[in-house]
């Protein structure tokens, strides 16, 4: 207080849109944290607004961590025979990354490509940006996957089956949000590459086995005794 009645300088509030004030939420890390936990406990307003500004970045960063998490609970939730070292676990987990980068990557671009058919308007660099955020499930049912695995509880198949379903229910809000459809078509969009992909794979596992039989058919066998 300088006189009675009157207070001293106040900050000016920030314009409308700017950036929040500093120790609200500002930073990088702090949105990043708050969108994630949005997405997990208030998925439906957190991804109307991510879908305006997709953070492609701290998707890709959601695909890796909890890409590293599945892969930690493989070969920690496991018995083997023979223990792993360092080198053939860093491999295994390099492995399992690359592997979730590309899926992650191919199933935006087949979910688009049905979005846009079944009648949706987006773009295929903010679709990849919420399916990648939708991943956050990882989080919570990586870690309890892991302690399960490890009390030899036998309940991972509940923590996986909770893990795809809360997944595959992000990311049919996710192209809902990302190419304005209805939820029907947004369950084809989802569903429809995966069951393509599936189709095609079987007609060429069917194909390398009718291509391979009359091989087979013409090796000199040795005779059995």
């Amino acid at each position: 207080m300088t006189e009675e009645g009157s207070v001293g300088p106040v900050a000016p509030l920030p314009a409308e849109g700017g950036p929040p004030p500093a120790g609200k939420g500002g930073g990088a890390v702090g949105r990043g944290l708050e969108a994630i936990f949005g997405v997990l406990f208030s998925p439906g307003a957190t991804l109307t607004a991510l879908a305006a500004r997709p953070p492609l970045g701290l998707a890709a960063l959601v695909v890796g961590v909890t890409s590293v998490l599945g892969a930690m609970v493989s070969v920690l939730g496991v018995d083997l025979p023979v223990p792993l070292g360092p080198g053939p676990i860093a491999v295994w987990v390099l492995a399992v990354v690359a592997a979730a980068y590309f899926s992650w990557l191919a199933a935006a671009a087949g979910t688009h490509l049905v979005a846009e058919l079944l009648g949706g308007r987006g773009r295929a660099t903010g679709l990849a940006a919420l399916l990648g955020v939708a991943q956050s499930p990882g989080f919570i049912l990586q870690p309890v996957l892991l302690v399960l695995a490890l009390a030899r509880v036998g309940w991972q198949w509940a923590a996986l089956l909770a893990l795809a379903g809360w997944v595959l229910a992000l990311d049919v809000m996710a192209v809902r949000r990302s190419h304005q459809l209805s939820v029907g078509r947004a369950v084809g969009a989802v569903f429809l590459p995966g069951c393509a992909a599936a189709v095609v794979l079987f007609l060429l596992l069917a194909a390398m086995i009718a291509l391979a039989f009359p091989l087979v058919q013409t090796i000199p066998w040795p005779e059995p005794w």
